[in-house]
């Protein structure tokens, strides 16, 4: 006002006794010349009989209400239905200006209606708010009895369709009933009702029709099974006289088909082996050996395998094929499985083998299968397995035996000097016989070249002990030429060979009862 303002009025107040809500307003007074030379002032209780306060007292409808509130941030009810409220803040729509609104109309799904609006004079908001429950209503009550209405309509016209569909498929129920009859009795056909000439009439024609080809096709279906069954039985007849073991395994693993060689072996009847599935009928241990052939199987390829264990008078063999079947389509109808005892088969083979690989005379390697282990120790030196050493043994004066006692004697001699080399080498290490009195000693896995000097020394130590034979006490003796791989090392058997018997060399004409390094130094007298 001291700025030239006409009047001027304060913002919402409480009092201090009474905590009623107020406002002060102010008037300058003013001079002649428009100076102002003083002010009246005066305040007025908003809770005391006034138009805001008969305006927050009367509602719209039934359950609206009328409010004011300031322009603050957050703003406070000036007045309200509720005095308790006024000067609170202002709360959500649904509790604005007193009125208590559930939330949106559960129909409608509409909000409290809200009207605002602003006074000049203090920048205040008259609020005047009525429920969505009450607003809408009646639009409520009109929707739910136009739903009702049409649902009644729904009803109506559903029933009215169903008794006339009910009318016009009569005729097909009464064909309905005779295709059911026709199913268990042909002769059923008989009474369709071919003479109408609308559209149950060619329905019938065309069942009677269809069902004329199908007994037709059922008689010719029925002599095929029968021929098949008979071809079953054949094949089984045959099955069963074949010595292999012959299954059929279906898409699931699952015995279908087993001769009698199966029910023996698995020492199970017939009935108790099919339907039964691989792994519950080997075992899971079983199952795990033959489980990666059986896999390429099912997956479309052949397998064929050999399965074998156990040793000497225990020893089996079998030869396992796995021949997948494709059934239309390229879909696995199963596999087959066929099983050959190749056990004595096998066990030839292993003998000859093993005497092709040894000497008769001292039961040793003969030079063929020290060749063969040779390469095999070669191979693991060179893959990193460890290292490897040969030894050649030239025994001294056994052309002297032969000479002075012959050759039986010398027979003799060797066989017994076989048995102690066997003594002297440690457990796994191969011994050969080349002929005449020429053996090889191969290490396998040496750690340490001392190991390899302690056998050249036991070696030396057998052949230098008087052996008693039937003439008496005989001595000979032997030199001991060795060489050596190391691990990760590449030679060949021809390296090896020409390293070893330079060795030995050295170490005959350094003296009997030696022997000597691949380098060529002499280790021990």
């Amino acid at each position: 006002m001291l700025a030239g303002a006409p009047q001027a009025a304060s913002g919402l107040i409480a009092g201090r006794i009474t905590r009623s809500p107020g406002i002060i307003l102010a008037v300058p007074v003013v001079d002649a010349q428009g100076k102002t030379i003083a002010v009246i002032g005066g305040a007025i209780n908003l809770l005391r009989q006034n138009f805001m306060v008969d305006l927050a007292s009367n509602a719209i409808g039934a359950t609206g209400r009328y409010c004011v509130t300031t322009n603050e941030n957050p703003a406070r009810y000036v007045i309200q239905a509720d005095v308790t409220k006024i000067l609170s803040p202002v709360g959500p729509a649904q509790t604005l200006c007193g009125v208590r609104d559930p939330g949106p109309n559960p129909l409608l799904r509409m909000h409290p209606l809200v009207a605002r609006a602003t006074m000049a004079t203090t920048g205040w908001s008259v609020v005047a708010v009525l429920p969505g429950a009450e607003a809408f209503d009646p639009l409520a009550r009109v929707r739910r009895r136009v739903i009702l209405l049409a649902i009644a309509a729904i009803g109506l016209a559903a029933f009215a369709m169903w008794w006339m569909a009910r009318h016009m498929l009569r005729p097909l129920d009464t064909l309905r009933d005779l295709v059911q009859r026709s199913a268990g009795d042909m002769r059923a056909v008989q009474s369709l009702p071919v003479q109408r000439a609308d559209e149950i009439g060619a329905l019938a024609n065309a069942f009677r029709d269809m069902m004329e080809q199908l007994r037709d096709r059922t008689e010719a279906l029925e002599g095929s099974r029968e021929a098949a069954r008979a071809s079953v039985r054949h094949m089984q007849e045959i099955a069963d006289r074949v010595p292999y073991l012959v299954a059929f395994l279906d898409s699931n693993e699952r015995f279908a088909f087993v001769n009698r060689a199966c029910e023996l072996r698995l020492r199970r009847p017939r009935e108790r082996i099919l339907g039964a599935t691989a792994s519950e009928l080997l075992g899971s241990s079983l199952y795990r050996e033959f489980a990666p052939h059986l896999a390429r199987a099912f997956a479309g390829e052949a397998a064929t395998f050999i399965w074998d264990f156990g040793d000497d008078a225990a020893f089996r063999c079998f030869e396992v094929s796995y021949q997948p079947e494709w059934a239309m389509h390229d879909v696995l109808a199963g596999v087959h499985v066929f099983v050959r005892d190749i056990t004595v088969e096998r066990s030839n083979e292993r003998r000859w083998r093993r005497e092709s690989h040894t000497d008769h005379l001292t039961g040793l390697l003969n030079r063929k299968g020290f060749d063969q282990a040779l390469a095999g120790a070669l191979r693991v030196a060179r893959e990193g397995g460890g290292a490897q050493a040969l030894l050649f043994v030239d025994l001294d004066r056994f052309k002297l035996v032969n000479d002075t006692w012959g050759h039986a004697l010398g027979d003799e001699l060797l066989r017994r000097l076989a048995k102690r080399l066997v003594a002297s080498v440690r457990e796994g290490d191969v011994i050969a016989r080349f002929g005449g009195d020429e053996f090889a000693v191969i290490m396998r896995d040496v750690q340490d070249i001392l190991d390899v000097e302690r056998t050249a020394m036991s070696i030396l130590d057998a052949t230098s002990r008087p052996m008693s034979l039937s003439v008496g006490a005989v001595t000979v003796g032997a030199c001991v030429g060795v060489a050596m791989v190391a691990s990760g090392e590449v030679k060949t058997p021809d390296m090896m060979f020409d390293a070893a018997d330079r060795a030995l060399y050295d170490a005959k004409h350094g003296g009997r009862g030696r022997f000597v390094l691949g380098d060529g130094a002499c280790v021990a007298d």
